[in-house]
């Protein structure tokens, strides 16, 4: 929600829903909001607790025009949704007409736990009183902090994220989803993860697509073969240009990121991603 306004209070109604299929890790759903206010966002983050719908996103802002903006940094799992439906604001205040992005840049971002933001807010790898807790990416996540809004952020961009940690392009990571979950090509086209509804093409025109992802079809026992890598991540990236097919020239840019240690790229995705994009 980005919203513009001469207030003093600004409170959003918001609501968390769940599918009637079983659910994965469901006591982790709490939705977490980071909010910027007049472009910088706060030290605090704001978490949507059952039986609280309505979130206070700022207050004691001086007289004058503001701008509020609030950004889903959690993640959640199944078909778990977060609806946006009001803003209240104290009385004898309005919303302004909303102040376009001056650059008026638009980023569509694909990826899995890296664009996510898994863990960003975790313990630092090593510490054993807590390393346990990292297995909550509920509570540890972070997107904006992630590299796909982090980028978009120093483009003075406007992104649209499609991510999902353990996620794959022909297999998820095995250990992190439970059979039967979605693969990438599949959630893509869809308004909401987990559910039917297909989201319009029209609604996020992107200049570009950033795209990392890949490495989770090799972290399982059963990984599929280098040709049926290929041969799927190129599918997917035919589904990519004809979902947006009214962009003639769409730059499709893929990225690899590095693994195990190194700063040299993974292994084995990265000359499989190269080969695919030939």
């Amino acid at each position: 929600m980005s919203a513009h306004f001469p207030t003093r209070v600004i409170h959003a109604l918001l609501s968390k829903t769940r599918s009637s299929r079983r659910d994965f890790r469901p006591s982790l759903f709490r939705p977490r909001f980071a909010v910027s206010v007049n472009g910088s966002f706060l030290d605090a983050q704001l978490t949507l607790t059952k039986g609280s719908p309505s979130l206070e996103v700022a207050s004691g802002l001086g007289p004058g025009p503001h701008t509020v903006k609030v950004m889903l940094v959690s993640e959640f799992s199944g078909s778990d949704v977060v609806s946006f439906s009001a803003v209240t604001l104290e009385p004898g205040s309005h919303l302004l007409p909303v102040v376009p992005n001056p650059s008026r840049r638009r980023l569509e971002i694909i990826g899995d736990s890296d664009t996510v933001g898994f863990s960003i807010d975790g313990p630092y790898p090593g510490d054993s009183s807590r390393e346990l807790q990292c297995l909550s990416p509920y509570s540890w996540t972070n997107t904006r902090m992630a590299w796909g809004a982090s980028v978009a952020a120093l483009l003075g961009a406007e992104a649209h994220l499609i991510a999902k940690s353990g996620i794959g392009v022909v297999e998820n990571a095995v250990h992190w989803l439970p059979p039967g979950q979605t693969t990438m090509p599949e959630a893509y086209e869809r308004s909401t993860p987990g559910r039917s509804g297909l989201w319009e093409a029209k609604r996020f025109v992107p200049d570009a697509v950033l795209m990392l992802i890949g490495a989770n079809d090799f972290v399982n026992l059963f990984k599929p073969s280098n040709a049926s890598f290929v041969a799927g991540y190129v599918k997917f990236l035919k589904q990519v240009r004809g979902f947006h097919s009214s962009v003639p020239h769409l730059p499709l840019i893929q990225l690899c990121a590095a693994s195990g240690g190194t700063v040299r790229g993974n292994p084995v995705t990265c000359p499989l991603l190269e080969q695919a994009s030939r």
